[in-house]
């Protein structure tokens, strides 16, 4: 995925500048590596991945986080915060890194035997 192809499906992250999109893509790309994504999953788990960068790059969502639970009488608000323990709670911070969550969820991978 290119700068491009990325600002054309994300217009919202425009002011975002190119070298951040661009190690963000790389970066992405890296961590995915040679998944058992197909070809369209890989290209959304990318697009996610990298919008999730921006939208914390923006400090969108970043500090607003998602209100788990509300009451009333007595004021009261409760947040969803990830374990600090559980490494995909980073991606709970954003609606793009849920999304990814999501998808990368849905992969299920054989396991395999190392003679």
């Amino acid at each position: 995925m290119t700068v491009q192809e990325f600002r054309e499906k994300y217009p919202k992250f425009d002011c975002v500048s190119d070298p951040f999109i661009e190690l963000s893509i790389a970066n992405a790309e890296e961590m995915l590596g040679s998944c058992a994504y197909s070809t369209a999953q890989r290209e959304l788990a990318l697009c996610f991945l990298v919008a999730h960068e921006c939208a914390l790059e923006m400090n969108d969502s970043f500090n607003s986080p998602m209100v788990s639970s509300e009451k009333v009488g007595d004021i009261q608000r409760n947040y969803a915060v990830g374990n600090a323990d559980d490494v995909d709670s980073y991606y709970t911070l954003t609606l793009y890194g849920q999304r990814y969550l999501q998808l990368k969820s849905t992969i299920v991978t054989s396991p395999f035997v190392i003679d």
